[in-house]
């Protein structure tokens, strides 16, 4: 659900919920991702991220 959008290649805004064991395809994003979990831990190829974290990609 994007939250707010600036216009095409500006910065955006989600927030995503995703069931346990979930997997995301591999994907690009034409600028850089913020990462902010709120719960549980979020799993990447590069890191772990605990409830309450933040991380760039």
């Amino acid at each position: 659900m994007t939250l707010k959008e600036t216009g095409k290649g500006g910065p955006a805004a989600a927030i995503l919920r995703y069931l346990p064991g979930c997997e995301a395809p591999v994907h690009r994003h034409p600028g850089y991702e913020m990462i902010y979990v709120l719960s549980d831990e979020m799993k990447t190829d590069d890191d772990t991220y605990e409830a309450g974290s933040r991380g760039q990609a």
